[in-house]
């Protein structure tokens, strides 16, 4: 990997109208071919960290701020979500992800970049990648699972041809043989050489997927952890406490 490429991140401040702090100097990096875990428990500063980072802060009303923001060492900072996405950056958020009313195969058609023939070809990888999104290309995304809804999403942000993605609460409420396809995609996607920053408030995830883990709670980033050194959860998931991660 080329000196400086990927994602740095350093004194991150995001605030919200009446004074609240939703996160405060976090600092994080992530290189292409990494997946990275923020972890903790709900409200502690991780969604804010990941929109934050696509740029979306200021559509919530908040105001980020950072000492350093960069991809591949170009400074993110005062750049729409749109101009940021098309840096590299995708994020799926943890809420609103999906049309209810749109075909999966209406969603890739949306999200796809390119035109033509190189359009038509990058949907045709996506869905032979997502089989079980292939085999359910006519069907509406409201009568997809969970874990189908989540894979769509993440399907969609391919789409869009990323260099990094972030997903936010990556297993949340997943069932764990869902859990399991999910973070199975992500290992295949960090091994062509996508970074991944995902959200979770399971260490059990993080200590499965992730090369590095932030812990985070109440808008302050606690610790970082290297691949296999996690600590101990206090409160995890119920789907991710029964994944065994096989």
């Amino acid at each position: 990997m080329t000196a400086g490429a990927g994602l740095e991140v350093a004194g991150l401040r995001v605030s919200y109208r009446g004074g609240a702090v939703g996160v405060e100097n976090v600092e994080l990096r992530c290189g292409y071919g990494e997946v990275v875990a923020l972890v903790g428990p709900n409200g502690g500063g991780k969604s804010s960290t990941l929109r934050a980072i696509a740029g979306f802060a200021a559509s919530e009303t908040g105001v980020a701020s950072a000492v350093r923001l960069r991809l591949d060492e170009k400074n993110l900072s005062g750049l729409s979500p749109l101009q940021r996405m098309r840096r590299g950056i995708v994020l799926v958020p943890e809420r609103d992800k999906i049309f209810p009313a749109l075909t999966v195969h209406e969603h890739l058609r949306l999200t796809a970049r390119g035109r033509g023939h190189a359009r038509a070809s990058l949907i045709d990888e996506i869905e032979a990648r997502f089989e079980v999104l292939g085999a359910h290309r006519a069907r509406r995304a409201g009568h997809l699972s969970g874990g189908q809804r989540q894979l769509l999403a993440i399907a969609s942000a391919l789409c869009m041809k990323p260099k990094l993605l972030l997903v936010d609460e990556l297993t949340l409420g997943l069932a764990p043989v869902a859990a399991h396809e999910v973070a199975r995609i992500i290992e295949e996607l960090a091994g062509d050489g996508l970074g991944v920053v995902f959200s979770d408030q399971s260490t059990l995830i993080a200590k499965r997927l992730a090369t590095r883990s932030y812990v985070f709670d109440a808008g302050r980033m606690l610790q970082t952890s290297a691949s296999g050194d996690h600590p101990v959860d206090s409160g995890e998931s119920k789907s991710a406490d029964s994944w065994d991660g096989r």
